[in-house]
């Protein structure tokens, strides 16, 4: 089983959700978003070892240690600290 992470699920995440949770051969592990009431609403359909909403300050979901991960951000200059999210590096 692969495991996969997703941090955005805005209208590009909830589409990278939607093909993972379907693959046979791929958990989705994480995900993280900014909305707590999108998170709400996709915990009623889905069940995920780890989610948060914005990560804290040293909180990432690397703790789950995904194989696929999915940094998806609204514009370029958010992608590298989304990245991080999945790392724990600054």
């Amino acid at each position: 089983m692969i495991r996969a992470g997703i941090i955005g699920l805005g209208k590009m995440g909830l589409s990278h959700q939607s093909m993972v949770s379907v693959h046979p051969d791929i958990q989705l592990e994480s995900v993280c978003d900014s909305s707590g009431y999108i998170l709400d609403v996709l915990s009623r359909y889905i069940s995920v070892a780890g989610s948060c909403s914005v990560p804290p300050a040293g909180h990432n979901i690397a703790q789950t240690r995904p194989a696929v991960r999915a940094a998806v951000a609204p514009f370029p200059r958010y992608h590298a600290q989304r990245a991080s999210d999945f790392t724990g590096e600054s």
